[in-house]
């Protein structure tokens, strides 16, 4: 046996063990996305509460949350929480990304890395946009009066 053959078996070995780890990857990455998922959901579930609450306040001048939390309060905590999913689904966008730079480098595929470049990118622009509306949110909720909520 030839020292060719050799280099051939540990190539084929390491290809295998790679696409094994990439598969175990992925699936991890399905789960934490999935997480951000929800985590979004339960922010936008909050703003659907936040514009209740604010047609509320709007019908009735003299309504009072009984739980200590006027729509303001509500927003800024649903837009934290949705910033939150947004994290989490832009870590996941990257970790797609360079799961896809070690799929070209150990021959696995050819596919073009742009679409996912654009998704990281726009999941970037996403962060500063949900980190605006938490500085915004949290503005409404430090002078909280009986004016109407913008969600």
């Amino acid at each position: 046996m030839n020292s060719d053959y050799y280099e051939s078996c540990f190539q084929n070995e390491f290809i295998e063990e790679c696409k094994k780890q990439i598969d175990e990857t992925d699936l991890k990455l399905a789960d934490i996305e999935i997480l951000g998922s929800v985590v979004i959901i339960m922010g936008y579930l909050l703003l659907i509460i936040a514009s209740k609450l604010d047609k509320m306040k709007i019908k009735n001048k003299n309504f009072k949350c009984n739980f200590n939390m006027g729509p303001a309060k509500v927003t800024y905590m649903a837009f934290v929480i949705a910033f939150l999913g947004i994290v989490i689904l832009s870590y996941v966008a990257s970790k797609r990304r360079s799961q896809m730079v070690l799929k070209r480098n150990v021959g696995l595929t050819q596919e073009n890395l742009k679409p996912y470049d654009e998704i990281s990118g726009a999941y970037f622009i996403s962060i500063l946009a949900y980190f605006i509306r938490v500085i915004g949110a949290n503005g409404l909720f430090k002078t909280e009066s009986n004016e109407e909520v913008l969600v």
